[in-house]
Parts: C-alpha cells; sequence; structure tokens
C-alpha cells in the first residue's frame, strides 16, 4: 500500500525539500545554526501486502494487524547496539510508519560499519515477517542523513526511497554508494550476507546469520518454513503480480538451498501448477 508520505521527511513543516528550514539570507552561517546531518547508511523498506491487513483490520477483525504491529515493536529496535558508551548521534535509529520501516546507523564508528549493521537489521526483520507470512521490498544508501526519533531528512534516504518504489521483486537492493562501500569492506564481515542477483547487490534474506549458535538442523527447520509457506502462497494466489513476488521467493529458496547444501526438498517446477 502506498501510504502518502513525502521522500522529504515525513512530517509537514515549512522546510525545504531537504528538510532543512530555510534560513535567513545571511552569508554567515553559525556551526549552531546547522542542521545536524552525517554521513550514514539508511534502508528503506516497504511491508507488502499492507492494503489487504488494513482492509480486513477496518472491516473485519485488526488480529492481523495487532499483531504485526506487535513484531515490529519486538524488533524493529536495535537493543544490542545502543550501548551507553556510544555518543546518541553515533547511535543506529529506526523508525516505521504505517507500512514503512526506516533504519540508520553513522557510517563509521569506534569498531563497526553502520552499512553492516543495517544490513543485518534489514536481514532480522526481512526473517521475522517472512516467518509470519510477509515480503518486503527496500533499498539500501550511504549518504547525507538526520534522523531524528520522529523523523527523518537527507539525500541518502531520498535514495533509499525512490529506488524502493522502483523495485519490483521482493528484495532489498543496495544502492549505488552502499554497494560501492560493501565491496570495500565485505572481506572484514560475513561476505555472504549480500549476494549479486540479476545485475543488483541485494541482502540475502534467507542467510543464517542468527542462527550460527544454533544446530544446522535448526536451520533447515527455519528454511523448510519457509518453504511451506511459500508454497500455500503459490497455490492460493491466481497469476498476477502477488504471485510472481512469491514465485520470487520460491527461487531465492532454492537458490539457498543449494548454495548451503540443505538436505530438503526444493522447487522443480515454477510457476507452480494450479
Amino acid at each position: 500500500m502506498r501510504t502518502p508520505r513525502s521522500p522529504y521527511g515525513l512530517s509537514k513543516s515549512t522546510s525545504d525539500k531537504n528538510g532543512v528550514t530555510p534560513m535567513n539570507n545571511d552569508n554567515q552561517t553559525t556551526a549552531a545554526s546547522r542542521a545536524p546531518f552525517s554521513r550514514r547508511a539508511v534502508a528503506f523498506i516497504d511491508i507488502l501486502g499492507f492494503k489487504d491487513i488494513i482492509k480486513e483490520a477496518e472491516n473485519i477483525d485488526s488480529q492481523k494487524l495487532r499483531r504485526l504491529r506487535s513484531l515490529l515493536d519486538s524488533y524493529i529496535q536495535f537493543d544490542h547496539a545502543r550501548s551507553p558508551n556510544v555518543p546518541a548521534d553515533a547511535k543506529p535509529n529506526y523508525l516505521f510508519v504505517s507500512d514503512s520501516i526506516i533504519l540508520s546507523a553513522p557510517l563509521a564508528h569506534a569498531n563497526y560499519d553502520g552499512l553492516v549493521i543495517v544490513i543485518m537489521k534489514s536481514l532480522e526483520v526481512a526473517q521475522m515477517l517472512l516467518n509470519d507470512g510477509y515480503l518486503v521490498r527496500g533499498a539500501i544508501e550511504i549518504g547525507s542523513v538526520w534522523h531524528e526519533n520522529s523523523n527523518i531528512f537527507g539525500s541518502a534516504y531520498i535514495a533509499a526511497y525512490q529506488r524502493e518504489e522502483k523495485e519490483q521483486y521482493p528484495r532489498i537492493v543496495l544502492c549505488q554508494n552502499a554497494r560501492e562501500h560493501w565491496n570495500v569492506i565485505a572481506e572484514k564481515f560475513d561476505e555472504n550476507l549480500c549476494l549479486e542477483n540479476n545485475g543488483e547487490l541485494i541482502v540475502d534474506i534467507l542467510n543464517p546469520h542468527y542462527l550460527k549458535s544454533n544446530p544446522r538442523e535448526f536451520f533447515e527447520q527455519g528454511i523448510q518454513q519457509f518453504f511451506s509457506l511459500t508454497r500455500q502462497r503459490l497455490e492460493a494466489l491466481p497469476p498476477g503480480s502477488a504471485r510472481s513476488k512469491w514465485e520470487w521467493m520460491a527461487l531465492a529458496i532454492n537458490r539457498s538451498i543449494l548454495k548451503f547444501g540443505l538436505n530438503m526438498e526444493s522447487f522443480d517446477k515454477l510457476p507452480l501448477p494450479r
């Protein structure tokens, strides 16, 4: 569902399109009057199928919407990364509005990399939502960002928002600056967090990163659950845009089964007969 919003900021104000309130045309700008922009990694993620959830909540039952809200409240926070030793302006941040999730982190602070933090959180959120039957679509970029508790501004946010708008598959794409940065740092972290897909670098939302401390069988059980849920969606949906997104997910599951050598069934024929 495309909720009314501006890519230049989430709330209405007298700001210009870059989210900065016009100042008096003095030739000098003091440090105190500058907006606190910083170089950050930012993700804009959209929950697909949200229109149907809202329609059901308004006319029949709000149970699905309440559960989705609860899931977001539980998983979207950066509690593990909010050390009291990190200055407030260097901490990762998040917010969500309707069907949109926005994540950002300073690109560099001490020993962590902001892009890795945003990728990992995007992966966690995507897996959590997939486990509950929802696909996501999004984009990640690096650049100038001013992220407050209730709003966000900046060119990197605009770029991520606009790239997500153009995306047709249920995947999270790294934009140009994010892609270039990842290519530099990937060897220092988990290279499997991202993968090439039809000419784009995307977050591998089926990556087992959050299951490394558990037995391999647990990871296979997780992928098996995604497999079963995807099969159910494919069997229920008629040909069209919604079904094509689940067909893309079926191919992603096939890739993961092959990539990680999982001992389980794969999707042999796509599109599946109905």
